[in-house]
């Protein structure tokens, strides 16, 4: 069973950054936070700085969008999210292979967003590799 723990309605962290922090100090390498996605948008997007400075084994989930951060590394991406989109959080490399708009060693940064709306193209999955830097992956099954 898990703790049951409480902490005062006033202090400096959001309920989901101590809820994130916590499940890694606790060890987890995976950590969905389902719903993260919706309600304040503030809440929002503290839930995405979050994941992306200080738990990045994160995974934000709603019924239509998941979003992980990618470090360095090689990522299998699957089709179940038609829409996919890379933002950079600091200067980065990526390469994208089985997308519609490939990438081969492009170097991104966190001013640039031709990266956004891209899909895989005509298969079950697509590779990414992050070679440098932290990528935000968005996915999602919204139109």
């Amino acid at each position: 069973t898990f703790p049951f723990l409480r902490y005062p309605v006033a202090k400096n962290e959001t309920d989901s950054e101590i809820a994130l922090l916590k499940a890694a100090e606790m060890g987890y390498t995976t950590i969905i936070l389902y719903g993260g996605l919706e309600g304040r948008l503030d809440h929002t997007i503290a839930n995405l700085r979050c994941m992306c400075w200080k738990v990045p084994q994160a995974i934000s989930m709603d019924a239509w969008h998941k979003v992980s951060v990618l470090l360095p590394g090689e990522y299998t991406i699957d089709a179940a999210y038609p829409h996919i989109s890379f933002f950079a959080m600091e200067p980065s490399v990526i390469t994208l292979d089985g997308f519609d708009y490939p990438l081969s060693h492009r170097a991104i940064d966190q001013t640039e967003f031709y990266t956004c709306s891209n899909s895989i193209s005509h298969q079950d999955s697509a590779l990414v590799i992050v070679e440098k830097g932290r990528v935000l992956c968005v996915q999602s099954r919204k139109s």
